[in-house]
């Protein structure tokens, strides 16, 4: 394969250019053509998609648990009847979905923290590696 940024050969799909750091998407598989219809064509954007989901997923389960619980209370206020029991298991179910987004969106930020710096590690090591090997084979005047 070659890279579509700089054209050096001998790539593997599915990872990061060893010339100019762009990242490689195989796009014979079916799923990384959706994603990159989506423009979600590299590990820090899935990670950002990935980080969005985990909020809103957690937000909608703490407003269907808010919402749920408003409507039994004032129903109960309202008519002196209990709330189904398994309204209960649908707090708990909800409350358990929130916790685990909210402990996913916290571990998707370290590991986007994490990437970033190996990617700025990458990327300056890379370009600290070109300029060595220029001065090596610059001609020197005698």
């Amino acid at each position: 394969m070659f890279c579509p940024n700089c054209g050096k050969a001998d790539q593997t799909v599915d990872t990061y250019c060893r010339g100019c750091g762009e990242f490689l998407a195989d796009l014979s598989n079916p799923f990384s053509l959706f994603s990159r219809l989506l423009g979600i064509n590299t590990p820090a954007k899935q990670i950002t998609v990935n980080l969005i989901i985990n909020l809103v997923t957690a937000g909608v389960s703490i407003l269907l648990v808010a919402f749920l619980n408003g409507y039994f209370d004032g129903r109960a206020a309202r008519t002196s009847e209990a709330a189904p029991p398994i309204v209960y298991l649908v707090y708990v179910f909800l409350g358990l979905v929130a916790a685990w987004q909210f402990l996913s969106f916290v571990l998707n930020l370290k590991l986007k923290a994490r990437f970033q710096g190996a990617r700025k590690t990458v990327v300056s090591d890379s370009s600290k590696a070109v300029g060595v090997c220029r001065s090596a084979s610059a001609p020197t005047r005698s």
